[in-house]
């Protein structure tokens, strides 16, 4: 997403939870980072890389991460063809959260909402699995 409204918006939205914003410039720079940092979130714009999601490197990326970096990661996706909070629409992108572009100034909101659904259904496994090495 480029510098603009949208993108001010959701830096003060994952700020207000406490998370640290970093941006890069590719997919295949996105990819190199996540290679070496180990993020608590990812939000990803659908038109990030041209073609949309279906020819982005970086949401392959995602989809094929292992299950054991992936599951501690909230990877969220943002974009004008989404259902904000829609889990089935997530689930079927293989992402935690779905938001419409039109919902971003009320992020904050939806990110108080998600975020501890998402503990609640996978906080004691994640827990449990960080007990055990895993």
């Amino acid at each position: 997403m480029k510098p603009g409204t949208k993108r001010d918006s959701i830096v003060k939205s994952v700020e207000n939870i406490g998370y640290q914003a970093s941006f890069v410039e590719s997919g295949e720079e996105a990819i190199e980072k996540m290679q070496f940092v180990n993020y608590a979130s990812v939000i990803l714009h659908s038109d990030f890389e041209d073609g949309g999601l279906e020819h982005s490197a970086f949401h392959q990326f995602m989809r094929d991460m292992s299950m054991l970096k992936r599951r501690f990661i909230f990877y969220i996706l943002v974009g004008p063809g989404f259902s904000t909070l829609y889990d089935l629409e997530a689930l079927a992108n293989s992402a935690n959260l779905v938001v419409n572009d039109r919902e971003i100034p009320e992020l904050l909101t939806i990110l108080r909402k998600a975020i501890p659904r998402y503990e609640e259904l996978f906080g004691s496994l994640m827990a449990e699995i960080s007990t055990y090495g895993g």
